[in-house]
């Protein structure tokens, strides 16, 4: 197997990991809410801690992943995060699980940067779609996994045996790392073309963050992902608290349902980076708008439909839409970014979009709490996928040009 694919392994059990650990508080927030007498607008805090964290860490990690070798915070920051999953087990009051999430968003953060130029370095930017695809599969398969098991955990032990339990991959994650990324050399180039370019961002030549700053199509990129951040981080947030508390199922079978969405979020992934690579290649902008504006109209069914498994298929594909979406925007930002500072791009662009991460869960949980129900939450989850799939279409220009170039370089490469 060649040293790509080793590197495609050893991120995507990184992934895995990382979003289980994420996700596993928002399966067992019934439960905890109860346990703790925690209302909603105190748990929506909580959950949006976590992105608090993951937004500070953003830049820096970029940057640290643009300048030096990435492999030491890969190795490092999975043992952080597993230490800070098992003392959450031992939580007992609200403030000091803001405090724990604030320091899992930093492990988590720090090391996205890195995560991202690893993928988009060592693959041309035909290939990215499909790559991303790839990699991103833990974000979908991760709550499909998370549900049932602390579903079943919670059932049979308690809420803190889920958190216990997540210690052991997480700490397995930096031995993979060891030894399936190498110390040097992260960029694997496909062509001597290629090379010639990876030597010149590994010296950091070019893109600085204020130069980065000062792209129009930054700001576009930015504003997009924000908007898909308010809806996901909504979604993922309460959607298993909505089966819980909205649709008034219990626990365990709502640990199995709101894991269900993930399955067919799996397959608009790989469905939008197969379509990304090939027919949607140089319309990709368009094809994350409709992304957007098929995920907000299947919110609004979601929670309009009054019967509960209508409600569930509504969720199964926002969940395909926003899934899939994040392939796309993935490889439109790596195409945008300068070629040096892709991790600092991409740090600056999540630091940004990561505000909504923070903002989402907090006003679902205010408004829930102060209305006595959901739709206000599911509404503004809707309006700002709108607003999404609107303002991505201004890059349209941008990335025609980046495309056009990008292509002529694979064919010199490759004739090289």
């Amino acid at each position: 197997m060649s040293t790509k694919y080793w590197l495609m392994a050893a991120v995507w059990y990184y992934g895995m990991v990382n979003y289980l650990d994420r996700v596993a508080l928002s399966f067992a927030a019934p439960t905890i809410m109860k346990t703790l007498a925690i209302d909603p607008a105190t748990f929506g805090s909580i959950l949006a801690s976590f992105a608090i964290g993951y937004s500070i860490a953003q830049i820096p990690g970029g940057v640290i992943a643009d300048r030096w070798n990435a492999k030491t915070m890969l190795v490092i920051a999975p043992l952080v995060w597993a230490g800070i999953t098992a003392m959450t087990a031992f939580i007992y009051s609200p403030t000091l699980f803001v405090v724990a999430r604030i320091g899992l968003g930093l492990s988590e953060g720090v090391a996205l940067g890195a995560i991202y130029k690893i993928q988009f370095d060592n693959f041309t930017s035909s290939e990215r779609p499909m790559v991303a695809a790839v990699g991103l599969t833990p974000v979908a398969m991760a709550p499909a996994l998370a549900g049932p098991i602390v579903g079943l955990l919670i059932s049979y032990f308690d809420w803190r045996a889920a958190f216990i339990a997540l210690v052991v991959p997480s700490v397995l994650v930096s031995v993979v790392v060891y030894f399936l990324i190498p110390s040097r050399g992260l960029v694997t180039a496909s062509t001597p073309a290629e090379e010639t370019r990876g030597a010149a961002a590994r010296r950091g030549s070019g893109g600085s963050l204020l130069e980065i700053l000062l792209l129009p199509s930054f700001w576009c990129v930015a504003a997009t992902w924000f908007c898909f951040n308010f809806a996901y981080w909504g979604y993922n947030g309460w959607m298993p608290s909505y089966l819980a508390l909205g649709r008034h199922v219990d626990v365990k079978s709502a640990g199995v349902l709101g894991g269900l969405p993930y399955v067919l979020g799996f397959v608009g992934l790989m469905l939008a980076g197969w379509l990304g690579k090939g027919r949607f290649y140089a319309h990709r902008a368009q094809l994350l708008s409709a992304c957007y504006a098929g995920a907000g109209v299947a919110l609004y069914a979601a929670y309009s439909s009054e019967a509960l498994y209508a409600s569930v298929v509504g969720l199964a594909f926002s969940a395909f839409f926003l899934m899939g979406s994040m392939t796309v925007v993935y490889s439109v930002a790596a195409d945008l970014s300068p070629e040096a500072s892709r991790g600092t791009y991409w740090g600056a662009v999540s630091t940004l979009g990561q505000a909504a991460g923070i903002l989402a869960p907090w006003l679902i949980g205010r408004l829930v709490a102060e209305t006595g129900t959901f739709a206000a939450g599911f509404y503004v989850m809707v309006a700002g996928l709108f607003l999404g799939a609107l303002l991505i279409l201004f890059v349209i220009p941008s990335l025609a040009k980046t495309t056009i170039r990008q292509k002529a370089q694979e064919l010199v490469g490759g004739r090289t």
